[in-house]
């Protein structure tokens, strides 16, 4: 098999600002892959790395993937005799940037959906021993002040979302009072979840696990960076995950001990920030082994990075909400996921991928 590559850019502005602790996006700048085969079948991937956040860029993912040997790389992704053999090859390849590894994973696994007539999701499952049948999803709360904030809260409660995420670092009281405020109108079925993106200052990180205790918060993700955390002796007032730190090299490493004692138990995938679907199993499986359950997310993704975070999610299953719901950054897209079943992620029989645009073919005049 013979691949014919090509990049697409994409300039995309959100409807509304996302932010977290330290970072406001309105607009950000997105790379498609885009794969065709001899028989003229088409996959595609997603390179985008989140500025401020992800140590890659896009310059860089554009480097990797335009000095790519694709006529070789599918031939050796054919010839490979298991997904974890086709997978390797990727890397092989693709290896230095991670938003780069995983869009070729993307790409590749679409066509080899294509053509074995089966989903990503159900491929995927080759890694992990099963798929879902469907999976729930979290929603991300944001709004322009406080009350939008609320508003947003309620509005994706009325939709079925039955996990909220709400982040904390620009103006803790306000949040927290925010916090309080939506626990007091939606009850206690509703799950809140929590994002600090490592930017606790260390006077006020006990006593705002205290306050997201009192709001039987499900967990924190990131409260302070890696070093800092390290330091904590558990147990803490509320469940703690790791999120970004597992970007570092010595993250599997890092992760295992504090998983061992006790001190982190959750895990965070994001597989644009990680380098793809191996990257992220293999976190999987360490989380796992110990106990500790895995929710996949995203960096702001569009609607092919979004399809394959779904797939993977849907291949892990697992006890908690994915960090997968609708975001300011999709609307402008105007694409379809045949897994996306609004609140929650269902599988399909739909091969490969499962994403239509709306409105013809990226890149094509």
């Amino acid at each position: 098999m013979s691949w014919i590559a090509r990049l697409v850019p994409r300039r995309v502005v959100f409807s509304r600002p996302a932010q977290n602790a330290s970072e406001r996006w309105e607009e950000r700048q997105a790379l498609l892959l885009r794969l065709e085969d001899r028989q003229g079948r088409v996959g595609w991937g997603e390179a985008s790395p989140l500025p401020g956040y992800s140590p890659d860029t896009l310059d860089r993912a554009r480097g990797v993937l335009r000095a790519t040997d694709w006529g070789r790389l599918g031939a050796e992704v054919e010839a490979a005799r298991t997904l974890v053999g086709a997978l390797a090859r990727i890397e092989a390849h693709v290896g230095s940037s991670p938003s780069a590894r995983f869009a070729a994973e993307t790409a590749a696994l679409d066509l080899l959906g294509q053509r074995r007539g089966v989903p990503l999701h159900s491929l995927l499952g080759e890694l992990t021993g099963a798929v879902a049948a469907e999976v729930p999803l979290a929603a991300w709360v944001q709004g322009a002040d406080a009350a939008g904030t609320v508003a947003a809260a309620r509005r994706a409660a009325a939709k079925g979302f039955g996990t909220l995420k709400l982040k904390l670092g620009r103006h803790l009281e306000v949040e927290l009072a925010v916090a309080r405020t939506i626990r007091r109108e939606l009850g206690p079925d509703v799950a809140l979840r929590f994002d600090a993106n490592r930017s606790l200052p260390t006077q006020r990180a006990q006593a705002v696990m205290e306050a997201l205790a009192e709001l039987d918060a499900e967990l924190l993700e990131e409260p302070v960076p890696l070093p800092r955390l390290s330091d904590w002796a558990p147990p803490t007032p509320v469940r703690l995950a790791l999120d970004e730190s597992l970007a570092d090299d010595a993250a599997p490493v890092h992760l295992a001990r504090l998983l061992d004692r006790g001190l982190v138990s959750a895990v965070v995938l994001k597989p644009m920030a990680l380098g793809g679907f191996a990257r992220c199993h293999g976190f999987a499986a360490l989380a796992r082994r110990r106990g500790a359950p895995v929710f996949v997310s995203h960096l702001l993704d569009g609607p092919v990075g979004r399809a394959a975070a779904g797939a993977l999610a849907l291949a892990l299953g697992g006890e908690l909400a994915h960090g997968l719901g609708p975001h300011a950054g999709l609307e402008s897209w105007q694409a379809e996921l045949a897994i996306d079943a609004g609140e929650r992620l269902v599988a399909t029989d739909a091969p490969g991928l499962g994403v239509r645009f709306l409105a013809g073919e990226p890149g094509r005049a």
